[in-house]
């Protein structure tokens, strides 16, 4: 992938996980970014932008959860995004450059009836990454998310009763594709935005 730096134009190495889900391929095919399985861990892999689109859709009402799926949502919403972030800092900051985005949810910031563990995993990650941006400020590393609001594939085709939500959301339509890409371009090319979440959910809070 080619991006627009301060100077020249150059020729940027982009890893994505979570590559096999609907948003994921599309992101591969769009940047021809390399997919990342979080289960191997690769300490020689070295890239320039790393997009996290890692994460299960458990869905169940508090008092009905099960213990394990609590820990499997968490694992897979939260700390694996973690645990790839640690494996690709290491050549970022030995090279002084990173983009790191991680594709997050409305429902860190809103409350839907069945999603207390999905929730609480990607409110967590608005906790992580101001702390991993402090912590590679002078690396020249950057970190946020992209909390999307509901979209006709990958998750957001599950949901039931997507006529409705539609209705209350002020733009009157799901989320598409291309701009959850327009929004990873933009963040890659950003010098001064870190540690914070982009909202693309069409008002829907």
């Amino acid at each position: 992938m080619d991006i627009r730096g301060n100077d020249d134009r150059v020729d940027m190495k982009v890893v994505i996980t979570g590559a096999t889900g609907a948003i994921g391929s599309e992101l591969i095919q769009h940047f021809g970014g390399i997919p990342y399985d979080h289960r191997y861990e690769r300490p020689d892999l070295i890239c320039d932008v790393l997009i996290n689109c890692m994460g299960d859709d458990y869905s169940e009402v508090c008092h009905k959860m099960k213990p394990m799926d609590i820990i499997t949502s968490i694992n897979a919403n939260l700390i694996s995004p973690l645990m790839v972030i640690g494996q690709i800092l290491p050549g970022m900051r030995r090279r002084d450059f990173g983009r790191i985005i991680n594709i997050s949810s409305v429902l860190a910031n809103m409350g839907v009836i069945g999603t207390s563990a999905y929730s609480a995993a990607k409110a967590g990650l608005n906790g992580m990454i101001r702390a991993i941006a402090i912590e590679n400020s002078n690396h020249n590393i950057l970190i946020n998310n992209i909390n999307l609001g509901y979209m006709d594939i990958g998750m957001g085709s599950k949901v039931p009763n997507i006529d409705e939500i539609v209705n209350k959301i002020p733009l009157k339509r799901l989320c598409d594709i291309s701009e959850v890409i327009k929004t990873c371009e933009f963040l890659i090319n950003t010098n001064y935005i870190t540690g914070t979440s982009i909202d693309v959910n069409g008002g829907l809070w």
